[in-house]
């Protein structure tokens, strides 16, 4: 069971910013990669989505490890439907359209990680560590959307430069930003 809190930890701390970049920097890069900025918008929801993404390989490859590959099919099926019925019903909704796509993908990925999760934590008999795990990750990530929110116009007011070289800037800043708050909230428990 250690392992396992130790893996969805380690998934967490990894993706968790990786996604929190996307979701806040998601105009400029839609801008600077696609030179589309209205894909923003579905790269936020799979970008939140991509958390359980994350997690679902995660536990997909320890179900894998102790021999479950029935239990995955089942799941796959099940997350795999999810993704059809909502590609089905939400893109033809009008006022979703392609947005839609994004958030069936997104809830395929959530009802696959939730699967497996469960799955996992019955086959093991006893709690996985979950919330543990993703406190720190996810309240590092909180406070640094916070905190980026609040001083972002003062980097652009203050340096004034292209929009790639402000992209990376700012990137830079929130991934060390979300570093140093994780280091401080490990430190806090630390001490406790």
């Amino acid at each position: 069971g250690r392992r396992i809190t130790i893996s969805l930890r380690a998934t967490l701390i990894c993706t968790v910013p990786g996604m929190l970049l996307l979701y806040l920097f998601a105009e400029p890069y839609c801008i600077l990669i696609f030179n589309n900025a209205p894909a923003a918008q579905l790269l936020r929801i799979l970008a939140a989505g991509g958390i359980f993404f994350y997690l679902q390989v995660s536990l997909t490859s320890i179900l894998q490890g102790l021999g479950e590959v029935r239990r995955l099919l089942i799941n796959s099926l099940i997350s795999g439907a999810v993704l059809l019925l909502g590609i089905r019903f939400l893109t033809t909704n009008s006022h979703l359209g392609i947005v839609g796509a994004a958030i069936a993908t997104s809830a395929c990925w959530g009802v696959g990680f939730l699967l497996n999760y469960l799955y996992l934590r019955r086959r093991c008999g006893f709690s996985l560590g979950l919330a543990k795990a993703a406190f720190d990750p996810i309240l590092a990530a909180l406070f640094t959307a916070f905190i980026y929110r609040e001083f972002a116009h003062f980097i652009n007011i203050s340096f004034p430069m292209t929009r790639l070289s402000a992209t990376i800037l700012q990137t830079l800043i929130v991934a060390l930003l979300y570093g140093a708050l994780l280091l401080l909230f490990r430190k806090l428990h630390v001490r406790k």
